[in-house]
């Protein structure tokens, strides 16, 4: 089965293909069954079967509950520890348009 990604909340998919993939578990592999007007492609047949295998997900957070500020944790952090409101921090970034056009990013040195 080759591999792709999808966002769940946009269904890149099918719609409501999303609904069956946040009830999976990591490694299983599900067969969801859809009536063709959900589908991406609708075609002459009435039902498209959908083999899904859960291979990963990076987890995404609400920053501030309200749809503003989104955080997709691309590598978990090894320590437990946060900085408080009155510590400084030192940070890497690189800022990026969704197309992948990179904005501007940490200097070099």
């Amino acid at each position: 089965m080759p591999l792709t990604t999808a966002t769940i909340v946009r269904a890149q998919v099918a719609v409501g293909l999303d609904y069956g993939i946040m009830t999976m578990k990591k490694g299983e592999v599900a067969l969801f069954t859809l009536p063709d007007d959900l589908s991406v492609s609708p075609n002459s047949n009435p039902v498209s079967e959908f083999e899904v295998e859960l291979i990963s997900w990076i987890k995404v957070v609400d920053v501030c509950k309200d749809g503003g500020i989104v955080k997709k944790i691309m590598e978990k952090g090894t320590r437990n520890e946060l900085p408080g409101d009155l510590d400084e921090v030192l940070v890497k970034y690189r800022v990026a348009l969704v197309d992948g056009t990179v904005v501007t990013e940490t200097p070099e040195g």
